[in-house]
């Protein structure tokens, strides 16, 4: 599955070397282009994936229906947020989060963390070992444990950089990237 602007498109992986064909699947939001994907393994039907769609507004759940056929159902999430990425954590839940830090359950809505106070805009989010990090414009977070059902960011007390415009990724670790191309490696352990 991939997509294009405000479209999904879905073709069968091959191993061959040839091309693979894809068709269109589905138009989630028409004229709202799609920021972020995720795909989950559906409990208890082991053969089958369940897609995240996220616009800016709207988060949508996109599968496959007994006759093969795409289905779309939007989300629910009761917010007017601005949602950034979509993501699955190692234990095959779906999460979204927004620019502020607000962590939502996928499909269910709960608000499972609320936003770091003073941390600015969250720029990028990443699930890597074993658990959930956010890089704000200043600092990288991790999730902390639910208290009280809500989680809570703590901040990694990174180098002071200008991570505005920055980016995590995995590679060993978490890699923090500032904006002006700056690497920070936080190992798993820590």
């Amino acid at each position: 599955m991939v997509s294009v602007d405000d479209q999904l498109f879905a073709g069968t992986a091959r191993d061959d070397g040839r091309l693979v064909t894809l068709r269109l699947a589905a138009r989630p939001a028409p004229g709202f282009e799609l920021i972020s994907l995720a795909a989950r393994r559906v409990p208890n039907a082991p053969n089958k994936a369940e897609l995240f769609a996220a616009t800016r507004q709207s988060v949508f759940r996109v599968f496959l229906d007994p006759l093969n056929r795409w289905r779309v159902e939007e989300v629910k999430l009761g917010t007017n947020a601005d949602f950034l990425e979509l993501w699955v954590t190692d234990g095959n839940r779906a999460r979204v989060a927004d620019r502020s830090g607000v962590v939502y359950s996928l499909p269910s809505g709960l608000v499972l963390a609320t936003a770091p106070p003073d941390a600015g805009a969250a720029q990028d989010y990443l699930s890597t070992c074993g658990r959930e990090f956010a890089l704000f414009a200043k600092d990288a977070f991790v999730l902390g444990p639910a208290e009280r059902g809500t989680a809570r960011w703590t901040p990694l007390g990174l180098a002071p950089d200008q991570f505005e415009g920055g980016r995590l990724f995995e590679g060993g670790g978490l890699l923090v990237f500032g904006a002006g191309g700056d690497a920070q490696k936080i190992p798993c352990a820590r």
